[in-house]
């Protein structure tokens, strides 16, 4: 094996690149180049009901990180309504439940709660479809493939909670009641 050592490396005179051959990979240039993206997107509705959180179908992505050392970011764009005011969103990775608040002994432990509120009338926030946004710096420390995924579950402990993904909860064909998308992005980033 040769070794090549050298005090600078720059572009060719004129220029403002320095160029790999195809197919090189640099090393060892720091941290914090996006090496790859992975994004799920989710255009149809999804329905739940009750306390129980569950997988949201469509809003899952896996990734498998270069190195040991690279961390990954989430974010993700959540468009819900719900008949009972109240949902909430958990972040996996893998069978890990991550950026969750401290425990406290008073109530569940959520990564972000979305309240459906706007309106005097309770409900007219059955039209109502809000945004609610996940963003995470992980560091899963390995090379395996990671799944991320988001759970969604109703934080009143009530039989008769519903929330809707991508949709109102009275999804009637008016004007106001809207049709939406939400998605989840999983960006590596060398460490």
């Amino acid at each position: 094996m040769s070794k090549l050592e050298v005090r600078e490396i720059g572009p060719i005179s004129g220029e403002s690149e320095v160029r790999l051959a195809d197919g090189a990979t640099a090393v060892g240039f720091g941290g914090g180049k996006v090496l790859q993206v992975v994004q799920a997107e989710k255009t149809d509705v999804f329905s739940s009901s009750g306390k129980t959180f569950v997988d949201v179908t469509g809003l899952s992505l896996n990734i498998t990180p270069s190195s040991t050392s690279s961390k990954i970011i989430i974010l993700a764009s959540i468009n819900v309504s719900s008949n009972m005011r109240y949902s909430a969103f958990r972040l996996f990775r893998n069978s890990t439940n991550i950026n969750i608040g401290d425990p406290s002994g008073i109530g569940d432990r959520f990564l972000i709660t979305s309240p459906i509120e706007g309106n005097d009338d309770i409900s007219h926030n059955n039209y109502y479809l809000r945004n609610s946004s996940i963003s995470y710096l992980d560091s899963p420390s390995t090379m395996s493939p990671i799944n991320y995924k988001i759970q969604t579950g109703s934080t009143v402990p009530n039989e008769d909670s519903y929330i809707y993904i991508n949709r109102t909860v009275m999804d009637d064909d008016i004007g106001y009641c809207a049709r939406a998308s939400s998605n989840i992005i999983a960006m590596e980033v060398s460490g």
